[in-house]
């Protein structure tokens, strides 16, 4: 317990209260009005791409990047229909980008990518009812990605489960609160399954749904924010090891924090203002203090506001910055990546409605330093901290064998290993640059928790 408090000390005393920097936002035109944005290497040269979804003009805009976060004209792609949401993975197990495309009404696409950045014709196949969200993630750990979405006229979410050959069952629709937007996937109990976690705007609350790891999922535990969600995402805010919610909550300029258990229960911890008509949150570390800090997109400031998180659950007045001095832009989606590989975390937002944009704020922020403070309770190590791909983990007692998970800053489930031997090296060189949390659990019992920074 003494280690225990040592660790939350430690994680609160580097608490800076720095300025985040970013330069001046580049806009890249795009078809009309886009409201989604994927970023991924679709084109497989190492560096990140961009799928952009115009809800205004039927299409989607691909724009490949150069690595130092600029970005080539655009390809359009006609749709015929109105895109909503965008998510990639590898839908038929050929080791390409695909990308999977909710649209308005009851229908999904996809758009199988042959990995020099060009796209087979889109494929259209029944989904939820009016779609919103969609996510890809592998819901039944047969090593194919599936696919959920919110179905934001109704109560329900869809789930549909990947054959790896680029098809998907019917869907099954399982229960939320009323008007499901936003959709994030975490593992809130820690079991090591994917749960599913929605914004409800009616109903102003949250819905947890539990997975049982083949596919399906438990009644809704639903949490009350008296707030209208937008949209949310997970990490952990407050340095426990437990995974925790934040909402953008539309008409009051502001978001929700909600605090995590471990064991799927969430309790409202906090309130922080940002700028007016907040519509899309984003979480990763932007300052490289070992802490998720908070990005949401604006849509009527028409710029966005960054947060930074202090590890205890508490985040810093919000920052907001310009995407285009003197113009209003109805920002949709915010999204975060590396886009010039200089380890910094960079923002991209997404301006909807009528307008034919998106828009790059490059992070020039002075890094803080990491306090490298490797020591976990129950005698287990990790080093080194910062990585740039492998770190070891090394346990002095016998609490073997064990199972390392690791979390990226969104609460989704990266690895889960078992273990045998009381020194193990652990491979993230594949995995983006940004903050981790790993978890340490010996028969389903949480032994210990450390965050990671792959530099």
């Amino acid at each position: 317990m003494r280690t225990f408090l040592l660790f939350l000390i430690l994680c609160s005393a580097h608490f800076s209260k720095a300025q985040f920097s970013f330069a001046t936002a580049v806009n890249y035109p795009t078809a009309i009005s886009p409201s989604d944005v994927c970023i991924a290497d679709f084109n497989a040269d190492g560096l990140l791409d961009m799928v952009i979804a115009n809800d205004g003009s039927s299409s989607l805009s691909i724009l490949n990047g150069d690595g130092g976060g600029q970005f080539g004209p655009q390809t359009v792609y006609p749709l015929g229909v109105y895109p909503i949401s965008l998510t990639d993975g590898d839908f038929n197990s050929d080791g390409k980008k695909d990308v999977a495309i909710s649209l308005v009404g009851d229908s999904l696409m996809i758009m199988m990518g042959d990995g020099s950045g060009a796209f087979a014709s889109p494929v259209k196949f029944k989904g939820g009812t009016w779609n919103y969200k969609i996510l890809a993630i592998d819901l039944n750990a047969d090593g194919h990605p599936d696919l959920v979405t919110t179905n934001h006229y109704s109560t329900t979410l869809s789930v549909l489960i990947g054959d790896g050959l680029g098809g998907f069952s019917q869907p099954v629709n399982f229960t939320t609160g009323s008007a499901p937007f936003g959709l994030v996937s975490a593992d809130v109990n820690k079991d090591g399954r994917p749960d599913l976690l929605t914004a409800n705007y009616n109903s102003e609350d949250v819905s947890v749904l539990l997975g049982n790891g083949a596919g399906s999922f438990s009644s809704p535990h639903n949490f009350s924010l008296l707030r209208r969600p937008r949209d949310l995402v997970c990490g952990d805010f407050d340095g426990d090891g437990n995974i925790d919610v934040a909402t953008t909550n539309d008409s009051s300029d502001n978001i929700s924090i909600l605090s995590g258990d471990g064991q799927g229960q969430f309790i409202f911890a906090n309130e922080i203002s940002t700028g007016k008509g907040n519509y899309s949150i984003a979480c990763n570390d932007f300052n490289k203090d070992g802490h998720a800090d908070l990005v949401t997109s604006n849509y009527i400031d028409s710029n966005v506001s960054v947060l930074e998180g202090d590890g205890t659950g508490n985040f810093g007045i919000a920052q907001s910055f310009a995407i285009m001095a003197g113009d209003s832009y109805k920002l949709s989606s915010v999204k975060i990546a590396d886009l010039n590989q200089d380890g910094m975390q960079d923002i991209v937002a997404s301006a909807g409605v009528n307008f034919n944009m998106f828009n790059v704020l490059l992070n020039t922020t002075i890094a803080t330093s990491l306090i490298e403070w490797n020591h976990l309770y129950h005698d287990v190590f990790v080093y080194p901290n910062p990585t740039s791909g492998e770190f070891t983990i090394e346990f002095k007692n016998d609490i073997l064998p064990s199972n390392i998970q690791i979390y990226t800053c969104f609460g989704a489930l990266i690895q889960n290993i078992q273990i045998h031997e009381r020194m193990t090296v652990v491979d993230l060189s594949y995995a983006p640059n940004g903050m981790y949390l790993i978890n340490i659990v010996r028969e389903n019992e949480f032994i210990a928790s450390q965050k990671i920074l792959k530099d």
